[in-house]
Formats: structure tokens, C-alpha cells, sequence
């Protein structure tokens, strides 16, 4: 019994059904149109060749049906029809084959994009938990354990007390200024601004005393020459 050809089902069909009734043996003279089941699929018969082995082999060696010439003309007719059903079957399954290739492919490159968007995500939540903890360690050193040290340097119970509550005001202070970390930078920022600006002018201050200071010495130097000049034009 001739078995299905994965690539040639019509063809096949086709043959198992009319060569046995030409008088013919499916098994053995199936393969001089199908050829091997290796075969390369591509390589199908054309219309001389087939031609050929139908009326030159097929024919000639039925038992039955090696006269009559129009049966083997429908058999080669009804060939090619199958051969073309079966090209029809291999096309679909190759665009079906490169379609699932290619939503594959995107699906692979949609995970890849999805991948790395989530590491960067992951990444800037990891740098902005750092800036966060430095930040928050700045502003427990710069509002905190001064403060508190501040006040620890007193001494005796009252001291302790007050260093206690100082550390609890300090750390309240720090966690909710910590809640807010761009409005304890712009105030931190503002308060060094400050502290700037009236370095600025203690230190313009200085000068301009400075300068007064040197104006009043040519002054008073000025005014010693005159009065020397003046004695020295009385003695003459």
C-alpha cells in the first residue's frame, strides 16, 4: 500500500487510486512520477517528461488500458492538476513557516526592547535612591548631630534632658525635611548663598575701612608736611 507523501499528498492520493485501476501496481510504478521520497520537491517533472513516463512506461506496461490512448491523456492531465494543488499546499505552509518566523522574531525583539527599558528603569531608581541616601546623610550632619552635639557639651541631668529632646526635635526635623529632599536642597543652597553674600560684604566692609583709614594717614601726613613748611618759613 502506497503510503502519503508529506509534500505530494494530492498526487499521491491520485496515484494510489487510478494506477490500480490501469492495471498497474501503485508501489512499483508510483515512484517513476513521484519520484524517491528524498527527493527535492522543486524538482517536479516538466510537461515533456511527464509526458514521457506516462505514455512511454505507465502505458506501455499496463496490462489493462495500453491501447486505450485517452485514459493515459486524462491521467497526465489530472496529474499536473495535483501537482499544482500540491505547489499550492507547499506555498501556504512556507508563508505560514516565514510568518510564524517573523512574529517570532518581533516577539524576541519587542522582550529584548522591554528588557532593557525595564533595566534603565531599574538603574535610575537605583541612582536616585542614591542621591537620596546622600542626601539625607548631608542633611543628618548638617541639621542633626551638630545640633545634637551642641547640645551634649552641657553637663549634669538638665543637660542629658536637653540633648535628648535635642536629638529627638533633630531627627523629627530630619525626617520631614527628608520628605521633601528639593526643598531641603533650595534651602540648604539658599543658606550657603547667605552665608556667601555676607562674607561678600563683611569682607567690601573691611576694605572700605581699610581705605578710609589709608585716606585719613595721606591726610594727616599732608597736613604734618604743611605745618613743617610753615615753621620753616617763620624761622626764615
Amino acid at each position: 500500500m502506497v503510503e502519503d507523501h508529506p509534500h505530494r499528498p494530492n498526487l499521491h492520493n491520485l496515484l494510489r487510486e487510478r494506477l490500480p485501476q490501469l492495471g498497474l501496481d501503485a508501489d512499483m510504478y508510483g515512484p517513476y512520477i513521484w519520484g524517491d521520497e528524498d527527493d527535492q520537491v522543486e524538482d517536479e517533472r516538466d510537461d515533456d517528461e511527464l509526458s514521457e513516463v506516462v505514455l512511454g512506461v505507465l502505458q506501455a506496461s499496463s496490462e489493462t488500458h495500453s491501447d486505450d490512448d485517452d485514459v493515459w491523456v486524462n491521467l497526465i492531465e489530472d496529474i499536473k492538476k495535483a501537482n499544482n494543488l500540491d505547489a499550492e499546499l507547499r506555498r501556504q505552509e512556507r508563508e505560514k513557516h516565514l510568518q510564524e518566523t517573523k512574529t517570532k522574531m518581533e516577539e524576541d525583539l519587542a522582550r529584548a526592547k522591554l528588557e532593557e527599558q525595564e533595566q534603565i528603569v531599574e538603574e535610575e531608581k537605583k541612582k536616585s535612591s542614591q542621591v537620596d541616601d546622600e542626601q539625607k546623610r548631608i542633611l543628618m550632619q548638617r541639621y542633626g548631630y551638630d545640633k545634637i552635639e551642641d547640645e551634649d557639651t552641657g553637663s549634669g541631668f538638665g543637660a542629658n534632658s536637653s540633648g535628648a529632646k535635642a536629638k529627638k526635635a533633630s531627627a523629627a526635623a530630619v525626617t520631614t525635611t527628608a520628605t521633601n529632599n528639593k526643598d531641603a536642597a533650595k534651602a540648604a543652597y539658599a543658606e550657603k548663598s547667605r552665608e556667601m553674600r555676607n562674607a561678600q560684604k563683611s569682607t567690601k566692609a573691611e576694605e572700605r575701612k581699610k581705605t578710609k583709614e589709608q585716606k585719613n594717614s595721606k591726610a594727616a601726613l599732608k597736613e604734618a608736611r604743611r605745618k613743617r613748611a610753615q615753621k620753616g618759613e617763620r624761622k626764615a
